[in-house]
């Protein structure tokens, strides 16, 4: 009898000792996988020790990555399967550009853990009830009643989340810092690697209790958000009065060294007026990589150009002050090959050019307007001119006095004199 117990003790002993090693070795797995930083989701694991493994993203299922089939592997607790079935895609997102949590974790003893708006889980008989149209979450217990949210410049989050199966006992306050054993511990997340850390609470009947987000050595599980540092900002940003026929239409560029960026934006103000807002350029998808925009002449503007990645992250703009659009003037040609007068020519400037002032003068005298063309003449027959005096001749646009910066002078084609006759008596 006595051998039949202590046979009998040791067998316990063993089962307890297998069960112990077991759940060591199972906790001791480092569950961290890289950040899915195509739809923000966290990855990784939560545990309570009355809640088991809550697993925060799909992939969390398929570690071996073989086309998201549910592992055997011990350290994908609550996804245990065969490589053969497929993983329900679910998972916690955040939106990096407010902080808002979304989405639904796994939990192997609860089942779904809601975090806030999501369009993706239906329940109900039929399942066509979004889960989001039957929570409210005005029903939280207690201040703040909003779904959990991440303050990206504290790294605080608050709020709540909900466990699906516990109805009104379910719910998951993510921190309290008026609660003096809570405060400081509540959930956060560093803002320069994305590690999530400290504890969730529920005190409900469910005696669920504390969630932790992070363990301490040796057992080793974590939480994961994708954290984005802002893009570089473009560079190589440039403006210029282009094209060449049209010199008031102001064309910005610029480069990207950055990856994932969807889209540019370009503002400007006029440079007289630096306490006015930055009025919009352009806003261009990602690929484009210049805007052009019609500008008033003879003005002097500043701009800056940023980039903004697929994770709504902005880059640090990049200003190009005091661009001035006043330097064009047309281009003067003459011809006075014939005795009918001189024909000036002058290049055209385009946008924003309502008349030309053709001026001359005479040797030292002062210039004259000798006539006034719209903005749409480029020519003008000088033909009240004197033979044999010298001109100069200039082309001044308007609006802005833009000057010709080339004075020509031109002497008109000299008619030779007719012979005189003279009668000479014979001798």
């Amino acid at each position: 009898m006595f051998k039949k117990n202590i046979k009998n003790f040791l067998i316990v002993c063993l089962l307890v000792l297998v069960v112990v090693s077991v759940v060591v070795f199972f906790r001791s797995k480092t569950n961290i996988i890289q950040a899915e930083d195509v739809n923000n989701k966290l990855t990784g694991w939560a545990y309570g020790s009355n809640i088991g493994w809550i697993s925060m993203n799909s992939a969390n299922c398929d570690v071996n990555l073989n086309d998201d089939l549910i592992d055997t592997d011990i350290q994908t607790p609550g996804c245990a399967g065969n490589d053969s079935a497929k993983v329900i895609d679910y998972g916690v997102r955040i939106d990096n550009s407010n902080g808002n949590f979304s989405g639904f974790a796994w939990s192997e003893m609860n089942g779904w853990i809601y975090f806030g708006p999501d369009a993706t889980l239906l329940v109900g008989p039929d399942k066509t009830l979004l889960v989001s149209n039957l929570i409210q979450i005005s029903n939280a217990p207690s201040e703040p009643r909003t779904w959990a949210k991440f303050d990206k410049a504290t790294g605080a989050v608050t709020g709540w989340a909900k466990i699906l199966s516990a109805g009104d006992d379910g719910w998951i306050k993510m921190s309290d810092d008026n609660i003096a054993s809570w405060e400081n511990n509540g959930v956060k997340i560093a803002t320069t690697t994305g590690d999530l850390s400290g504890w969730a609470w529920n005190g409900d009947s469910t005696n669920v209790g504390w969630i932790s987000f992070k363990s301490d050595s040796p057992v080793i599980y974590k939480v994961n958000y994708p954290i984005f540092a802002s893009p570089a900002a473009p560079s190589n940003v440039v403006a210029t009065n282009y094209p060449e026929s049209k010199r008031y239409i102001i064309t910005v560029g610029w480069e990207n060294s950055s990856p994932n960026i969807v889209a540019s934006t370009v503002e400007y103000k006029k440079s007289s007026a630096p306490d006015t807002e930055w009025s919009d350029f352009c806003s261009v998808i990602a690929g484009v990589f210049a805007c052009s925009k019609s500008f008033d002449p003879n003005t002097t503007y500043d701009f800056r150009v940023k980039v903004t990645d697929k994770n709504s992250n902005d880059s640090a703009w990049v200003p190009i002050l005091l661009h001035n659009t006043s330097f064009c003037a047309p281009d003067v040609s003459l011809d006075a090959s014939g005795c009918n007068g001189v024909t000036i020519s002058w290049t055209q400037l385009g946008y924003g050019i309502t008349s030309y002032d053709v001026y001359r003068k005479v040797g030292s005298e002062e210039f004259l307007i000798s006539t006034s063309t719209p903005g749409n003449i480029y020519t003008y027959n000088d033909t009240g001119i004197e033979l044999e005096k010298i001109y100069d001749y200039k082309v001044v646009a308007q609006p802005g006095d833009l000057e010709s910066n080339v004075l020509l002078s031109i002497k008109p084609c000299h008619k030779p004199k007719m012979p005189r006759w003279k009668e000479v008596k014979p001798e």
